[in-house]
């Protein structure tokens, strides 16, 4: 009996992994970003300690972002000189991020995750500002893809295609200087990654090629409704999360 319980929980964990797989692979194509949303808490739900899921999904979206890249490269949708602007100042942010990873408190790493509100300012003072914020935030996965994206969507005249497209550029150095120091302090679980990378990898094929053929005007909006989502998402968890206050003790 307890043999056939096993078999079956084995069974809902594999299916739930191929599952996760697939949205975040679907959602980092047709995003260039976003898949880390997914990825931590699913990794959290499996179990996995909080630093060890938020490094973990750095490698999951890492691999999930070289294949998009791909795709994105062969449809002409990446701006290298862009992207180079923001990159040196993110490598910055991706040091300083994966150290802080292992130091700072869960909770304080939760509230971070939801925060992207980022103000204009010069062109210069914007990029350096932004591209710290974005590689930090990114090398301790949480969601700090987010912060470019919607910078360059918004504050840019920058298609949101092309946009998607330097996102994928600058995040791929700045996740593989973060898992050289994730992996170093072992907080990165390979196995479990891999797993989701079943049908993840296929899954951002097929998102890339969505985005792909998908009208740009679609493509944005679709972007802001899901970014909608993920905020009312956030602040959901973050208020259902809170401690109730005990009541005094009836006399």
């Amino acid at each position: 009996m307890n043999s056939k319980r096993k078999r079956k929980s084995d069974r809902t964990e594999k299916y739930t992994h191929l599952l996760y797989g697939l949205i975040c692979g679907f959602l980092n194509g047709l995003f260039g970003s976003g898949g880390g949303t997914v990825a931590v808490p699913a990794f959290e739900k499996n179990g996995t300690e909080p630093k060890k899921a938020h490094a973990s999904s750095v490698a999951l979206i890492f691999v999930l972002s070289l294949v998009t890249a791909v795709i994105y490269l062969i449809n002409g949708k990446l701006d290298f000189g862009t992207a180079l602007e923001y990159i040196p100042y993110g490598l910055i942010g991706a040091i300083l991020g994966s150290f802080l990873l292992g130091k700072i408190p869960d909770r304080l790493k939760d509230n971070i995750r939801s925060a992207y509100d980022c103000k204009r300012s010069e062109d210069d003072i914007m990029n350096i500002l932004v591209g710290i914020l974005t590689g930090a935030t990114a090398s301790m996965g949480l969601g700090g893809g987010f912060i470019l994206l919607v910078y360059l969507s918004v504050f840019t005249e920058i298609p949101q295609d092309i946009a998607q497209g330097i996102n994928l550029l600058f995040f791929l150095p700045i996740a593989l200087l973060s898992l050289v120091i994730h992996i170093k302090n072992k907080l990165t679980d390979l196995k479990l990654v891999g797993k989701y990378l079943i049908l993840g990898l296929p899954c951002a094929v097929v998102g890339s090629y969505v985005a792909g053929i998908t009208d740009v005007a679609v493509l944005r909006k679709l972007f802001g409704i899901f970014v909608l989502y993920i905020g009312i998402n956030q602040l959901y968890v973050s208020f259902s999360n809170k401690p109730c206050k005990k009541g005094s003790d009836s006399k």
